[in-house]
């Protein structure tokens, strides 16, 4: 697709999803805590990653006690996600990684790189991902990047905005060039909306529509792959009527002896 095709359908598709959907901005945390929100967001909705993030911070005493549990525990308590285990095994990588580059839990020092040098301190993070690393940069540093996850992805794939080849590497080409920074969380949090529901029901008619509303030309048909599988029965050769049920033939009961009367008279 050209640039200016997709260009014009970013910014069609940043129109339709205003209609539909109403910006959310996470609310500001220290940056560890941001990119362990951003783990819990990832391909799931703003309501499912903040129950996730609020049951770490109840359920575990400080973030040294997240680091040394076990997967069971934290899939435990991120069963509201669609990935608890993957994103469970990712925050304790995140956390041990910062615990043994700082013995501390504590990025703030981040801040004060210029945006170059803070990103690809964050890149070289293990846990982390594309999706991560591009929420921190914009809702935490000021940057302009556009977080997109796999449920965006596999949205932008469906509208046609990007082939396989084109994001291969968990990004949009483009796409900060086609939506300003002004508008780059806007349009980042309608996207990531629009995304998880599309990545939870993709066959639902609302998200077809939706889908179709933004690219009329497209023929938006149920995904074959998420879709329920149907079962047909095999109909047999020669009759089409069921044939009538066999009455059951209950066999006459026989008559019962009588027994002979007992004597009560004594013998002789």
């Amino acid at each position: 697709m050209a640039t200016s095709q997709r260009a014009a359908l970013l910014s069609r598709t940043h129109s339709v999803l205003k209609k539909h959907y109403k910006p959310y901005l996470p609310e500001d945390r220290p940056l560890l805590e941001q990119l362990i929100y951003a783990s819990c967001l990832e391909n799931a909705s703003y309501s499912q990653a903040e129950a996730a993030y609020d049951q770490l911070r109840r359920e575990f005493f400080d973030w040294n006690e997240v680091r040394v549990c076990t997967i069971r525990d934290l899939k435990f308590s991120l069963e509201m996600l669609p990935d608890p285990e993957g994103v469970g095994e990712r925050i304790r990588q995140i956390l041990q990684n910062v615990f043994e580059r700082t013995y501390a839990y504590d990025l703030e020092g981040y801040r004060k790189l210029n945006l170059g040098k803070a990103t690809s301190s964050l890149e070289e993070l293990q846990g982390v991902t594309p999706f991560t690393v591009a929420f921190v940069t914009q809702v935490s540093l000021g940057g302009h990047s556009i977080p997109v996850d796999k449920a965006a992805l596999d949205v932008i794939l469906r509208l046609g905005i990007a082939n396989p080849e084109d994001i291969k590497g968990g990004s949009v080409p483009g796409i900060e060039r086609a939506i300003s920074k002004s508008k780059g969380p806007e349009f980042g949090s309608l996207l990531h909306q629009f995304a998880a529901d599309h990545f939870a029901r993709p066959n639902d008619t609302t998200i077809l529509g939706i889908l179709q509303e933004i690219a009329p030309e497209g023929n938006f048909l149920p995904d074959e792959k998420t879709a329920p599988k149907r079962t047909r029965k095999k109909a047999t050769k020669g009759a089409t009527k069921k044939a009538p049920a066999k009455k059951k033939v209950t066999a006459a009961k026989k008559p019962t002896k009588k027994k002979a009367p007992v004597s009560k008279r004594k013998p002789r």
